[in-house]
C-alpha cells in the first residue's frame, strides 16, 4: 500500500509541472488550432466592427 501511495505521489507531482498552462495560453493554443473558432472569431469581428481586424481600410 505504501509503494502505490508514493508512485501516485510522485506521478501527480510530475504530471502537474508537465501540463501546466494559463487561460490565455490555452484560448491562445485553441485559436491556432481550430479553424471552426478561427471562423467564429472573424464572424464576430465583422458583426462588431464591419471589417475583420487586419484588412486596412479603404482609402
Amino acid at each position: 500500500m505504501q509503494r502505490v501511495l508514493t508512485f501516485l505521489s510522485v506521478v501527480m507531482v510530475f504530471a502537474s509541472n508537465v501540463f501546466s498552462m494559463t487561460i490565455n495560453e490555452a484560448v491562445s493554443h485553441a485559436l491556432k488550432n481550430n479553424p471552426e473558432l478561427q471562423s467564429l472569431r472573424l464572424e464576430k469581428e465583422v458583426f462588431l466592427n464591419g471589417k475583420p481586424v487586419g484588412i486596412p481600410a479603404e482609402r
